[in-house]
C-alpha cells in the first residue's frame, strides 16, 4: 500500500495525464481503495499531491482552449479531459470521505474549478455530472470549509436533474442540500434561470409523490416575497391540469410554507396565495373551484394546530360572507361548500360572548342557505348540514339540532323541483348514521321516508337503498321498520339493475336463511312467492351472485324435495301411497324431513307449486354455465341424477300448463334420453301450436337447442315457408332454378299439419334473439340458417311480383306483412352469420340494398310523379312569382357560400331517376315503404353492433338520399333520419381511427343529405301542414343527436361544419323571406313558435345547445357579408329571425356581430335601390324592420 501512496504521488508529480489515468484506472482493477490509499499520505504529501494536479488540470484547460480552433482536436483533447477529471472527482471524493479530514488549499481551488465546468460539460459527460455532484453534496453535508462558494452550480444541477429524470431518488438529493438555496441571492437578475428550474418544480410530479419533495416546494415557497408569489401563480396555472389526487398535496406544501414563513413573507403567503386560493374557490367556476376546495381542505383540517383557526377567520372574513349573498348562483353555491368545510369559523382567543355570536351569525346563515331559491345552493347546504351535524353533535345545542333537522326531514325532503336535494338528504343521514349518538333522535323520524324508495328519481332510490344497507348493520335500528318488505319487493319487481342489486344486498339473507333448518328456508320461499310472484322471479334470477355453485345446488335440491314431499303428501291422503313416496325417500340423502302439514303447502296450491318450480329453473338456468365447467361436473352430474327420478313423477302429479312449462325447463338441463317422452313430443308440440294460442312456445325451443335437435325446427319453417308461397311465386323460382338442387336431410314420421309460417318465423326470430339459442346456433348449426337463408331469399321475388301485380293478392295466406316478416328475418339471419369471408353480412346487405334501390324505390316515387319531372323550391307553391323568388334566393345562398353545395341538385331534390313503373296501387306503396323501413332498421343495427366499413356507409347515406327522395308522403323520414345518425356516427369514428385524408370527401354527404331533408320538408309542410307537424315532432330528438355529434367533433374539417350551418341558414333565410314576402312576419316574440313551422322547428333544435348556436350565428353573419341578400324581404326575414333570438333572453356568442351585418347591407340597398322602397310591400317590410333592428339593439345592450 506504501508503495502505491509513493507511486501516485510520484505520478502526479510528473504531470504526465495518460500515466496519471492509466495509474488510476489500475489502482481500480488491483482493487486498491484510493481512500484508504490517501489516509496514510502524511499532511505535506496531500499538498504536494494536490499542489501538482491543480498544476496540471491548469495546464490542461489552456491547452483545450488552444485546440478549440481545430474541431477534430477540440473532440480528442475534450476525451482526454473528461478522464483525467473522473480521476480527480474518485480522488477528491476519496479525500473527503477520511475519518479525520484535511483539505488543503490546492484541493479546495481544484474543486472550485470542477464545479465550474459542471453546467457547462456536454451532456455525454452526465455520469462525470453526477460524480461531481456527489463530491461536492458531501462536501455540503460534512461541512467542509469553503462549502458555499460549490453550491451554486451544485444546486441548479440538481435541480435540472431531478426534472430530467423525475425519479424520486434525485428529488430527496435536491432536498438534502436545499438550505444551499438561502445563500443565493433571490432579488438578483442573475438568479433568473433559478427561478425558472424552481417553478417548474412546483408543478413536476416527481416532487408531488414523495414527502421530501413536498417539504422542498414549501421551503422555497417560504424564501422570498416575489420568489413566493411567482411560485404561487405557477402552481395556480396549473392546476386545471393537475390530477385530483395530487391536489392534496398542494394544501401540505401551502400549510407547511406558512408553518414556516416569517415576517414579510408570512403576510405575502397569507394575502397574495392561500386568499388568493380562498378568493377563486368561491368564485371560479366548478372544475377549477372544487380543485381549490381539495387544497383549502387540507389547511381546514388542521385547524387544531395553533394559529390556523385565527388565519381561517381573518382570511374569509371579507370574502366569504359577501359572496354567500350575492346574486349569481354559482358563487353561492361555491361558498356554501366552503362555509361547510370549515365550520366552524371562530377565534380561540376571543371572548365567549363573541365566539357565540359568530357561531349564531353561521348557523343564521345555513338556515337561510336551505331556502335559498336555487336547488343547487339547497342541495349543496343540505349535504354540508348533514356533515357538520355528525362531526360537531355534542357541541351544537339541541335546539339547533331539532330545528335543522326538522327543517330538513319535514320540507327539503319533500322538495318536488330537486332530485339532487331529496339524494343528498338521504345522503346526509347516511353519513349521520355513522355517530351513535344520533340513532335515538333519528329512529322515529326515518320511517317518515319509506314511500322515498318509491321516488321517480332513480339517484334518490339508490341512496335510499344504501341508507337501508347502512341500516342494516347497526343493532338500534331494523332496516324493515323503516321500508316495509313488500315495498322492498315491489321495487324488486320492477325496477333498475343498480337497485335490484342494493335490494338483493339486503333482502337476501332473509329469505335464504343458510343457516337455518330447511322447514324456515322452505317457509321463507313460500312466504317470498305468495307476497310477490314478480319479485320472487327477479330474486332467484339474481340469487346466484350471493352464494356459491354448492350452496345453489343444495337449494334446488331442497325444493324439489319439498315438491315431492307435498306430492306423497297428497298420495297419503288420498291411500294412493304409490311410487312417489318411494322416488322422494331416493332423493332425500339426510334423514330430514320438511314439514308439508300447513295449508299452504299442497298439489293443489297450483300458484305456489308453480313459483317453487319456477324458482328451481331460474336458479338452475343462471348457474347453467358454472355447472358445465369440468371443476363442477360432480355437482352436475348428482343433481341431474336426483331430477331423473323426481321428474317423471312430476309430469304425473301435475296437469297445469304454467307447472308443465317448468318442468319441461328443467328437463331440457337433463340428457334428453333421460326424459324420451318429452324430447319426442316437443317438436310435435311445435308443429301443432296455433298462432292464436297463448301457450309459450320458447321453453320448448329452449329445451330443443339444449338436445341437439333445433335443426328439426329449421327445417320445420324451411317446409313451412315454401308450401305457403303462392303458386305464381314457385313458378317464378322454377324459371330461375338451375340444375344443382338442394338436398338436405328430411323429417321422417310427421305428423301432416298446415304450415304456419308466420309462427315459423317467429319462432326464428325467438331463437336469434335468445342468448344462449343463438350461440348454440352459431356453434353448431350455420348450415342450417344458410338453408333458411336460400329459402327466405326467394321471398324477393315475391315481393316483386306483388308490387307488378303478377303475384295476386286476394285469397293468398301469403300477405304482404307475412312478406315484410320473412323479408326482415332474412336481413336479420344475414347479419347473424356475418364474418369476414363468404357470409359478408356488409356485401350481402349492399346487394339488398341495390337491388331495392332498383326495385322498390320506383314504387314510391310513382306516388307523385310531378316531382321526379318539376324541379321543388323551399315555399309554398301557391304563389308563383313567390316561389320563383324564393328558388332563386336558395339558389344565391347557395352558391355564394364558398363551400361545395349543389343548390341545383339540392332544390331539384337529389339526382334524377329515369326508370318509373307508373303509377303503383296503394297496396304496393305500403309493401314498399314496410319493406324499406325493415331494411333501414337492420342497417342501423349493424352500425350499432360494428358491422360495417368505409364503402357501406356510403351506400347507406346514398340510399337514404334516395329515399328521401322517393318518399314525397315522408312515411319513411324517421327511419331514414335514425339510420342516417348511424352513418354520421360512423363517419365521425372513422375520422378518429384513419387518416384524415382519406375520408375528406366523406363529411359533406351530412351537409348534403340536411339540405335535402330540408327541401323535402317544406315541399310537404306546403302541401299538409298538419302531418308536416308532426312529422317534425318525431324528427327533433334524432336531428338533434346528429347536429350534436357533428358540432362537438373535433376530427371534421372546419368546411364540412360550415357548410352544415350554410345548409340550416339556407333552409331559414328562404322559408324566412317567403314569409315577409306574405306578410307573415309581424311583432317580435319571444318564441320560436311564432316562425314559420320549418324555421321554428329548425331554430329550436339549433338554439338547446350554445356551441351550435354559435356556429348557427358566425354562419349567418358570413351569409349575409357574402352578398347573398339580394333584397329586402330577405333581409326582414333575418332580423325577425335574429329578434326572435335575442327576446328569448339567452345571450349567444355572435348575436351582436349578425345584428351588424344587417345593418350594414341594409345601407347598401338603401344607397343602391332606393326605387325598391316605392311599394308598398317594401315599404311595409322596411318599417318592420327598422323597428325590430331598434328592438334587437335594445337586447343586447340589456344582455
Amino acid at each position: 500500500m506504501q508503495n502505491t501512496r509513493e507511486e501516485l504521488i510520484s505520478v502526479a508529480e510528473r504531470g504526465e495525464l495518460d500515466q496519471f489515468v492509466s495509474f488510476l484506472k489500475l489502482c481500480k482493477t488491483d482493487g486498491h481503495d484510493l481512500q484508504e490509499v490517501l489516509s496514510g499520505c502524511s499532511k505535506p504529501q496531500l499538498d504536494k499531491l494536490w499542489d501538482s494536479i491543480q498544476q496540471k488540470c491548469a495546464t490542461t484547460f489552456m491547452s483545450l482552449e488552444v485546440a478549440e480552433e481545430n474541431e477534430d482536436q477540440m473532440q480528442e483533447e475534450l476525451e482526454k479531459l473528461l478522464e483525467v477529471l473522473e480521476g480527480v472527482v474518485n480522488l477528491a471524493s476519496a479525500a473527503i470521505n477520511q475519518q479525520e479530514i484535511y483539505v488543503p488549499v490546492s484541493l479546495y481551488s481544484t474543486s472550485v474549478v470542477l464545479n465550474g465546468l459542471l453546467l457547462p460539460l456536454p451532456e455525454k459527460a452526465e455520469k462525470l455530472k453526477n460524480a461531481m455532484s456527489h463530491l461536492f453534496e458531501v462536501w455540503w453535508q460534512k461541512e467542509i470549509q469553503g462549502a458555499e462558494e460549490l453550491m451554486s452550480n451544485t444546486f441548479i444541477y440538481l435541480l435540472q436533474r431531478s426534472l430530467q429524470t423525475q425519479t424520486i431518488v434525485d428529488v430527496k438529493r435536491v432536498w438534502t442540500v436545499h438550505e444551499a438555496l438561502s445563500q443565493v441571492d433571490l432579488t438578483n437578475e442573475s438568479s433568473k434561470s433559478l427561478k425558472n428550474l424552481l417553478k417548474q418544480c412546483t408543478y413536476n410530479i416527481a416532487y408531488l409523490r414523495c414527502s421530501e419533495g413536498c417539504r422542498f416546494l414549501a421551503y422555497i415557497l417560504s424564501q422570498e416575497v416575489d420568489l413566493t408569489k411567482i411560485l404561487h401563480n405557477t402552481i395556480k396555472n396549473h392546476l386545471s391540469t393537475t390530477a385530483r389526487s395530487w391536489l392534496v398535496k398542494y394544501g401540505e406544501i401551502y400549510f407547511r410554507a406558512w408553518q414556516r414563513a416569517a415576517g414579510p413573507v408570512l403576510e405575502k403567503l397569507e394575502t397574495s396565495c392561500i386568499q388568493d386560493l380562498m378568493y377563486y374557490a368561491v368564485h371560479a367556476r366548478k372544475p377549477l373551484c372544487q380543485s381549490l376546495r381539495r387544497i383549502l381542505c387540507y389547511i381546514h383540517n388542521q385547524k387544531k394546530q395553533k394559529g390556523v383557526e385565527d388565519m381561517l377567520l381573518k382570511l374569509y372574513d371579507p370574502i366569504l360572507w359577501r359572496s354567500l349573498k350575492v346574486a349569481n348562483p354559482q358563487v353561492r353555491v361555491n361558498a356554501t361548500a366552503i362555509l361547510m368545510d370549515v365550520f366552524p369559523l371562530q377565534d380561540p382567543d376571543s371572548k365567549i360572548e363573541e365566539t357565540n355570536k359568530l357561531m349564531q351569525k353561521q348557523f343564521d346563515t345555513i338556515m337561510i342557505l336551505l331556502d335559498d331559491p336555487v336547488p343547487v345552493v339547497r342541495s349543496t347546504a343540505v349535504a354540508g348540514v348533514f356533515k357538520i351535524m355528525s362531526v360537531y353533535w355534542e357541541m351544537i345545542p339541541a335546539e339547533i339540532i331539532q330545528s335543522l333537522i326538522s327543517k330538513i326531514i319535514l320540507e327539503l325532503m319533500w322538495d318536488a323541483s330537486s332530485a339532487d336535494v331529496r339524494e343528498n338528504v338521504i345522503k346526509g343521514l347516511i353519513v349521520l348514521l355513522d355517530n351513535p349518538l344520533c340513532h335515538s333522535v333519528l329512529k322515529p323520524i326515518l320511517p317518515e321516508l319509506k314511500n322515498f324508495v318509491h321516488d321517480s328519481s332513480e339517484k334518490v332510490r339508490v341512496a335510499m337503498l344504501d341508507m337501508l344497507l347502512k341500516v342494516k348493520g347497526l343493532r338500534a335500528i331494523r332496516f324493515w321498520s323503516i321500508v316495509p318488505v313488500e315495498h322492498l319487493l315491489a321495487r324488486l319487481e320492477i325496477d333498475t339493475p343498480p337497485i335490484a342489486r342494493r335490494i338483493m344486498k339486503l333482502i337476501f339473507s332473509s329469505f335464504m336463511p343458510a343457516d337455518k333448518p330447511a322447514d324456515v328456508q322452505i317457509g321463507r320461499c313460500v312466504t317470498l312467492i305468495q307476497t310477490n310472484i314478480g319479485a320472487a322471479r327477479q330474486f332467484y334470477n339474481k340469487a346466484h351472485n350471493h352464494m356459491s355453485i354448492q350452496d345453489t345446488v343444495n337449494y334446488i335440491t331442497l325444493l324439489c324435495r319439498c315438491i315431492l314431499q307435498c306430492m306423497k303428501a297428497e298420495a297419503i291422503k288420498n291411500r294412493l301411497n304409490d311410487s312417489a313416496s318411494g322416488d322422494g325417500g331416493k332423493l332425500d340423502q339426510d334423514d330430514s324431513q320438511i314439514d308439508v302439514s300447513e295449508d299452504e303447502l299442497s298439489v293443489h296450491n297450483i300458484k305456489l307449486m308453480s313459483g317453487i318450480l319456477e324458482a328451481i329453473v331460474l336458479l338452475w338456468n343462471s348457474v347453467s354455465v358454472e355447472l358445465d365447467k369440468t371443476c363442477n361436473k360432480e355437482i352436475l352430474v348428482g343433481l341431474q341424477n336426483k331430477f331423473m327420478v323426481a321428474l317423471p313423477e312430476m309430469f304425473k302429479a301435475f296437469s297445469d300448463s304454467q307447472i308443465l312449462t317448468s318442468l319441461i325447463m328443467i328437463a331440457g338441463n337433463l340428457p334428453s334420453k333421460s326424459v324420451p317422452s318429452v324430447s319426442r313430443s316437443c317438436l310435435s308440440k311445435l308443429r301443432k301450436m296455433e298462432e292464436n294460442e297463448t301457450e309459450d312456445y320458447g321453453c320448448f325451443l329452449e329445451v330443443m337447442c339444449n338436445w341437439g335437435k333445433i335443426e328439426d325446427v329449421f327445417e320445420m319453417v324451411d317446409e313451412w315457408i315454401k308450401a305457403s308461397m303462392p303458386k305464381a311465386v314457385k313458378n317464378i323460382l322454377a324459371s330461375y332454378a338451375t340444375t344443382v338442387k338442394r338436398t338436405r336431410k328430411s323429417v321422417g314420421f310427421v305428423e301432416p299439419s298446415a304450415p304456419r309460417p308466420q309462427l315459423g318465423l317467429e319462432y326464428i326470430s325467438y331463437l336469434i334473439k335468445h342468448p344462449t339459442c343463438q350461440a348454440i346456433i352459431l356453434s353448431k348449426y350455420r348450415d342450417n340458417v344458410v338453408e333458411l337463408i336460400a329459402t327466405l331469399q326467394d321471398v324477393r321475388k315475391c315481393i316483386e311480383g306483388r308490387m307488378t301485380n303478377r303475384i295476386p293478392t286476394e285469397g293468398d295466406d301469403f300477405t304482404d306483412d307475412l312478406l315484410v316478416e320473412c323479408f326482415t328475418v332474412y336481413l336479420k339471419l344475414l347479419v347473424l352469420l356475418h364474418d369476414d369471408g363468404d357470409n359478408s353480412a356488409i356485401l350481402k346487405l349492399g346487394q339488398v340494398i341495390t337491388w331495392s334501390d332498383s326495385h322498390l324505390l320506383p314504387v314510391l316515387e310513382s306516388q307523385d310523379q310531378s316531382r321526379s319531372n318539376n324541379s321543388t323550391s323551399l315555399s309554398s307553391e301557391t304563389d308563383n312569382n313567390t316561389h320563383s323568388n324564393t328558388q332563386d334566393f336558395t339558389q344565391g345562398v347557395f352558391s355564394r357560400t364558398l363551400y361545395n353545395v349543389d343548390a341545383t341538385v339540392l332544390l331539384s331534390g337529389g339526382r334524377s331517376r329515369k326508370r318509373s313503373i307508373g303509377k303503383a296501387k296503394p297496396h304496393a306503396i305500403d309493401l314498399a315503404s314496410n319493406v324499406i323501413q325493415g331494411l333501414l332498421s337492420v342497417c342501423s343495427n349493424m352500425f350499432l353492433i360494428g358491422i360495417a366499413d368505409e364503402d357501406f356507409s356510403v351506400q347507406i347515406a346514398n340510399f337514404c338520399s334516395d329515399c328521401l327522395q322517393a318518399d314525397s308522403a315522408l312515411i319513411l323520414l324517421p327511419q331514414i333520419i335514425t339510420c342516417f345518425y348511424q352513418v354520421t356516427e360512423f363517419i365521425l369514428l372513422s375520422y378518429h381511427v384513419v387518416d384524415n385524408n382519406s375520408n375528406s370527401h366523406h363529411g359533406n354527404l351530412i351537409s348534403d343529405f340536411f339540405g335535402k331533408t330540408f327541401v323535402s320538408l317544406a315541399v310537404h309542410i306546403s302541401k299538409n301542414k298538419e302531418n308536416g307537424i308532426k312529422v317534425l315532432n318525431s324528427l327533433k330528438g334524432p336531428v338533434t343527436e346528429i347536429l350534436m355529434s357533428v358540432y362537438k367533433s373535433n376530427v371534421l374539417e372546419s368546411t364540412v361544419i360550415r357548410d352544415l350551418s350554410a345548409t340550416m341558414v339556407a333552409a331559414v333565410l328562404a322559408e324566412m323571406s317567403n314569409a315577409s314576402r306574405n306578410f307573415d312576419l309581424d311583432e317580435l316574440c319571444d318564441s320560436f313558435t311564432s316562425l314559420p313551422i320549418l324555421s321554428a322547428w329548425l331554430c329550436e333544435i339549433v338554439c338547446r345547445k350554445s356551441f351550435i348556436a354559435r356556429n348557427f350565428l358566425t354562419e349567418l353573419s358570413v351569409c349575409i357579408d357574402s352578398g347573398a341578400i339580394t333584397d329586402l324581404h330577405n333581409l326582414h326575414g333575418a332580423s325577425h329571425l335574429l329578434g326572435t333570438i335575442v327576446n328569448g333572453k339567452i345571450a349567444f356568442p355572435g348575436t351582436k356581430d349578425c345584428w351588424e351585418s344587417i345593418h350594414r347591407e341594409l345601407e347598401k340597398l338603401n344607397r343602391k335601390d332606393m326605387e325598391l322602397l316605392d311599394g308598398s310591400a317594401e315599404q311595409e317590410s322596411k318599417r318592420l324592420m327598422d323597428q325590430k333592428l331598434a328592438l334587437i339593439s335594445n337586447g343586447l345592450t340589456k344582455q
